[in-house]
């Protein structure tokens, strides 16, 4: 097949693609390709030269050949989403640009590997790594889903919360893989009771979710709760030991309670702390009034969310300095300004956030807070410094955390490199695969990210290598036993030799005396952090220091 030369003024403009190889191009008339670029063919898996004069058409799927058409007649400039033929199958981003006289500009890029992160990061934010199970944002999801649907006639859909009585204890005793792969037995056990409509879900830790719709009669939700409380009678088996596991199981009923998916899982969490008060290994249905004991829980959670509401909270930044005193960081960590109690420190109403999901909101506000301070200090012709910010367990797992990241550094223009994401040691432990996959999607965008708290949950070194991370922050229970615990300090220089090893850099948290100082920096410590060079600051104060690009110690 011949294949018509191109335009010379086509030809000019489908040069500045053709040199810029970072997007497949190509110049087509009526349909058939003339010239398509390395970057092209490298997408389809072609040899130079072997789109040429192949028609548009043949690169896509057939079920999207309608709508190639469509755009090639069309040739707005504007981009849509194809599935393309290759060695594999692709997803493209193309668009089409008209040049006149059944000529056109088609500009493609591959979308696969970033679809196939996305539906990786979608299915370990719904889905629990032990146990394989709904976790309990898809949980509330398809509860919220059914709750929209209004109640069916005659029909009462149970959700209950089933904690496992004193696993803690056990899962002490046999240690956490032990302690897994006995949650993963109880929830054998449980699905073998289930009817196929039924949900079972992990809510975490030690928790399960269940949601089970078409009851006709309130005593039918009765014998499938009893149903659930016998699968666990027979013993299970760990190190070839019979382990006696009970649980205390709370439950509510639709239509009855609720009316918002959050609540009615609230009023089955609160049943079952009432039936672990009644004696555990029991069943308890939620009634009216029965969060009267926790007026007081509510009513702080009420506060929390309406402080976040009015923006009631500040950053205070703390330095991170090298051994000689230099500032190389900030750490951004949040204060409650309360109207009454005045500044009110994180460990009083973090630990609530988290568990009543108010640290998402907050979260955010703090991500935002801290990414325009730092623009603030660049406007006013301070040295760009890097700010950490930590991410709470729930941060981390949203699929959506890397979009959400990239429009706040548009909207508040601090650049991505100046900003750190700290994640503890123990969430990115709760599901590696996951961390390594969110990781490299961060850092692909370059930003920096750091392990915090390590040392305390003994990370697999297997994992750390793989883990894309830039620092290791030393858990400040280590740095506070220099002078007197031999095994803390071997934990100390053990973690620095191996992260020097892996090309990371070391931070020491809660550095306070000299000794400290003097030992951590013996042993090559990158950065230190304490109250010997600094508590944390705010923002003014911190403007001062920066200035300087200094701190001297403080004692």
């Amino acid at each position: 097949m011949s294949v018509a030369e191109p335009d010379p003024s086509s030809a000019a403009l489908f040069e500045v693609f053709f040199t810029l190889g970072f997007e497949g191009a190509c110049l087509h008339a009526d349909g058939l390709i003339q010239r398509a670029n390395p970057a092209l063919e490298a997408i389809f898996g072609a040899a130079r030269g072997a789109l040429d004069g192949r028609s548009l058409v043949s690169l896509v799927d057939p079920g999207h050949a309608s709508l190639l058409a469509d755009l090639l007649e069309r040739s707005d400039g504007s981009s849509h989403e194809l599935k393309g033929l290759g060695p594999q199958p692709l997803q493209l981003e193309a668009r089409f640009a008209g040049l006149g006289e059944g000529r056109g500009l088609m500009l493609v890029r591959d979308l696969t590997e970033r679809k196939a992160r996305e539906a990786a990061l979608r299915q370990h934010a719904y889905y629990d790594a032990v146990t394989g199970l709904p976790n309990r944002a898809l949980m509330l999801e398809r509860l919220g889903r059914l709750l929209g649907e209004g109640p069916a006639a005659d029909s009462l859909t149970l959700v209950a919360v089933l904690d496992l009585d004193r696993f803690k204890m056990v899962n002490e005793s046999l240690g956490q893989g032990l302690g897994d792969g006995l949650l993963r037995d109880v929830a054998r056990r449980i699905q073998r009771v289930l009817r196929q409509s039924d949900m079972l879900a992990r809510l975490g830790g030690d928790s399960f979710g269940l949601m089970m719709i078409g009851f006709k009669r309130r005593e039918d939700t009765l014998a499938a709760i009893r149903k659930v409380l016998d699968a666990l009678q027979p013993p299970f088996t760990a190190k070839d030991q019979p382990v006696h596991l009970e649980g205390s199981l709370g439950y509510a009923l639709y239509p009855g309670q609720g009316p918002d998916a959050e609540r009615i899982l609230r009023q089955a969490e609160v049943a079952m702390l009432k039936a672990k008060t009644l004696g555990r290994n029991r069943a308890q249905g939620y009634e009216e009034g029965m969060e009267a004991g926790q007026v007081d829980r509510l009513s702080r959670e009420q506060e929390l969310r309406l402080a976040i509401e009015r923006c009631e909270f500040v950053l205070y930044y703390q330095p991170q300095v090298s051994p000689a005193g230099q500032i190389l960081g900030m750490e951004a960590l949040v204060r409650w300004q309360h109207p009454e109690k005045g500044l009110v420190m994180p460990d009083s109403f973090i630990p609530l956030a988290e568990e009543t999901r108010l640290i998402l909101p907050l979260g955010d506000w703090l991500l935002r807070e801290a990414c325009r301070q730092g623009r603030a200090w660049l406007d006013q012709g301070l040295a760009p410094v890097p700010i950490s910010v930590n991410l709470s367990a729930q941060q981390f797992q949203k699929p959506n955390l890397p979009g959400q990241i990239t429009k706040i550094l548009e909207q508040t223009g601090f650049m991505a490199d100046y900003l750190d994401l700290e994640i503890t040691e123990s969430v990115a432990m709760q599901d590696p695969y996951f961390a390594m996959a969110m990781l490299k999607e961060l850092v692909s965008m370059n930003l920096s990210s750091s392990l915090d708290d390590f040392g305390k949950g003994y990370s697999s070194l297997a994992y750390l290598m793989r883990f894309p991370v830039k620092t290791l922050k030393l858990d400040q229970s280590f740095v506070q036993e220099i002078g007197k615990d031999v095994k803390s300090v071997a934990i100390i220089k053990a973690s620095i030799d191996l992260a020097h090893q892996l090309g990371m850099k070391v931070v020491a948290e809660g550095v306070e005396t000299r000794e400290q100082l003097n030992y951590l920096r013996a042993q090559g410590c990158d950065k230190l952090q304490g109250f010997l060079f600094s508590r944390a600051l705010p923002a003014e104060e911190v403007q001062v220091h920066l200035a300087k690009g200094k701190i001297e110690l403080t004692f």
